[in-house]
């Protein structure tokens, strides 16, 4: 099931791993990015997958893209933001 406004509605930490993973980085690897331990970086994962009734990385990026989610230069951001 899509998620309406799936960008609008996650925290900003949410919207920085969806985009991380977007960008293919592991858990780990966001981890090391965001200094958190990768538990953290877990736990927001699994809330993230039960806000947009998703199970695997791909479906939440997915959801989060068509919604209008996006990442720039390396920067996330929603498309709700001003443009530069």
């Amino acid at each position: 099931m899509l998620v309406r406004n799936a960008s609008r509605t996650l925290s900003p930490r949410q919207e920085q791993i969806i985009g991380l993973i977007a960008l293919g980085l592991s858990d780990k690897e966001i981890s090391a990015r965001l200094a958190i331990s990768p538990h953290t970086v877990r736990t927001y994962l699994d809330r993230l997958y039960q806000h947009l009734g998703c199970r695997t990385r791909t479906h939440a990026v997915a959801l989060w893209l068509i919604e209008g989610g996006r990442v720039s230069a390396g920067i996330v951001r929603s498309s709700d933001e001003n443009e530069p």
